[in-house]
């Protein structure tokens, strides 16, 4: 894990970035914690590398986004009082479990957006004030990591309608913190920080701050954003039909809502909802958990010569991998869910599946398979979402995957939609970008912002004769997780 800095002109074209990582924290097993301190320290790290790099460069504002759900709770002088608890984290089951039995599923799902779920930040506070009492005690405020940092650089506790509603403990039609929830965990409102829309100035970076870093004394902070959402306004993913997909260690679609969508069937497949960056917009997301960790897992064992012998001469594994990938659609099902299973089924007891090997099987056709079953998960994803009343045209691809040529043909083609690839891959830093520029005044809103900054360098047709052939392979495919569910006995 790790935070990333990056220094845009006007125009939206990379001046410069910085990353710098930190640690997660196992104190018992099943614990997954970030130190906040050591992710401040990070930031300034990265903030007083990159002022460095360009010390003649006029920074106007900053803003940031964050992952959910985890919380960094800090006393009335602003020391941080433990470890923010992130969403692996698996404490928290019977403290769900009795904000379910008060409210109900349905209720909580409908007021909040979110399908209950031990990892939000509400269920972990009760959690602390069950087995950590003396910490809630002496906890002024309750805040997320964009709200942290903002508080570091500005003393304002100010947090966006995205990121809070990480919690499950905002109102997400009203936009306000959802008393009905905050009373059953006995947490008063003041507690949590302001709630105002992303891109929301906060003020001046403070001058110890500005000092410290190097950084301009006369700079803006504004209000973040969640970091899916963020994902979203930097490829433009600003209506509906159009989703952002980043392609990592997991696959990420965030769609744009016109309306709060909190119908039986999202609850059914897991799609959340929550406010956009964009007001009067919802979103929702939708993930398959092991894309670019099952390509690194065929990469470290079954690829592990040709990949020790692309290091020795310098050369990308992946490329050379999708260069001598079969062309034509493969005989093998490959069932991706060798860490979890994501929508519809979040299914963290999942296994993987490789069927139809036979003895001729080659290296060639595993590495196509793995980017075929892949993409039925994402078929699946989109089947839903329809089903549900959210129908996408367009998948805009960020992310590492994003540069193979091969797999985006593959996916337009299965998916029978149209990929298009931004000019700029850091669409989550030019999500946050936009925020700074917005708050700012440099944009006049956000519309004006994605057409002068989000151009697409390439689209990806579907290949219609493919599309059907998928299609049909599709239907076997859809019958694997529940066969080897009813195999494993886990009916």
């Amino acid at each position: 894990m790790g935070c990333k800095a990056t220094l845009f002109d006007y125009d939206g074209q990379i001046m410069d970035e910085s990353y710098k990582e930190y640690s997660m924290k196992h104190p018992q097993p099943g614990w997954d914690e970030l130190d906040p301190t050591e992710v401040w320290e990070s930031v300034k790290i990265i903030l007083k590398d990159l002022r460095k790099k360009n010390s003649n460069a006029e920074i106007e504002s900053l803003s940031t986004s964050s992952l959910g759900e985890a919380a960094v709770l800090i006393d009335s002088k602003g020391d941080v009082l433990c470890n923010a608890m992130l969403y692996t984290d698996n404490r928290g089951q019977k403290e769900l479990d009795y904000i379910i039995n008060e409210l109900g599923k349905k209720s909580i799902f409908e007021l909040t957006g979110q399908v209950a779920h031990p990892m939000y930040t509400l269920v972990k506070m009760l959690w602390l004030k069950k087995n950590r009492p003396k910490i809630i005690d002496k906890t002024w405020k309750i805040l997320l990591f964009e709200d942290y940092i903002g508080y570091k650089l500005t003393n304002e506790t100010i947090i966006d309608y995205t990121l809070a509603s990480r919690t499950m403990a905002l109102d997400i039609k009203r936009k306000e913190w959802a008393t009905e929830m905050l009373n059953i965990v006995g947490i008063p409102e003041t507690k949590f920080s302001s709630l105002q829309s992303s891109g929301t100035p906060l003020g001046q970076i403070k001058k110890q701050v500005a000092n410290s870093l190097n950084l301009p004394k006369v700079m803006l902070v504004t209000t973040g954003s969640w970091d899916q959402a963020s994902v979203a306004l930097g490829t433009g993913a600003i209506k509906t039909g159009i989703a952002s997909v980043g392609i990592g260690t997991t696959e990420c679609l965030t769609i744009p809502l016109n309306k709060p969508i909190v119908s039986e069937k999202m609850m059914r497949y897991n799609f959340p909802c929550a406010p956009h960056i964009i007001d009067n917009m919802y979103l929702t997301i939708a993930f398959n958990m092991t894309t670019g960790s099952l390509l690194r897992w065929f990469r470290n064992t079954i690829a592990k010569k040709a990949y020790a012998t692309a290091e020795r001469k310098g050369k990308n594994i992946y490329q050379i991998l999708d260069d001598s990938a079969t062309k034509n659609p493969t005989d093998l099902f490959i069932l991706p869910h060798f860490g979890a299973a994501g929508n519809p089924y979040m299914d963290p007891e999942a296994t993987g599946a490789i069927l139809g090997l036979r003895l001729n099987t080659t290296t060639n056709e595993l590495y196509k398979a793995i980017l075929e079953g892949t993409t039925y998960e994402i078929m699946l994803i989109l089947e839903c979402l329809t089903d549900a009343g959210i129908p996408i045209e367009e998948l805009r691809a960020v992310g590492g995957g994003s540069k193979s040529s091969i797999w985006l043909q593959l996916k337009a083609s299965m998916l029978g939609r149209l990929i298009s690839v931004p000019r700029i891959n850091e669409a989550g830093t030019l999500g946050c970008a936009i925020l700074a520029g917005v708050g700012a005044g440099v944009y006049k809103n956000f519309q004006n912002a994605v057409n002068k900054l989000i151009k697409i360098d390439y689209i990806y047709k579907p290949n219609n004769k493919l599309h059907a052939i998928y299609s049909e392979k599709y239907k076997t495919y859809k019958r694997i997780y529940p066969k080897l569910k009813e195999i494993y006995g886990r009916d």
